[in-house]
């Protein structure tokens, strides 16, 4: 999960338990996960945002069409989550 989505953050007071509000789940910031992965040996490959909807109950108001790709460690206030592929860096 994107820890700088706004949707994520309206949608977790709106329409989660408590129960879930309380960190079961965790986000992630993409430029930080970015920078720990090229400290682990890694190259950040490409990045892509998705989930943007917002979610309340039986509500749900999305749009798919805004998913996009972005250099990696980007931010997007709006995604509710992101994929980051890294691969290994060469050795040598």
């Amino acid at each position: 999960m994107n820890r700088r989505s706004r949707l994520l953050a309206v949608s977790k007071l709106w329409g989660w338990p408590a129960r879930l509000r309380s960190g079961r789940y965790t986000a992630y910031d993409p430029a930080a996960l970015a920078t720990e992965l090229q400290r682990a040996g890694f190259l950040p490959d490409e990045q892509i945002f998705y989930g943007h909807f917002l979610a309340g109950g039986r509500l749900v108001l999305s749009r798919p069409e805004m998913e996009h790709a972005a250099p990696p460690g980007s931010r997007d206030p709006w995604a509710r989550q992101f994929l980051l592929v890294a691969r290994r860096a060469p050795s040598g």
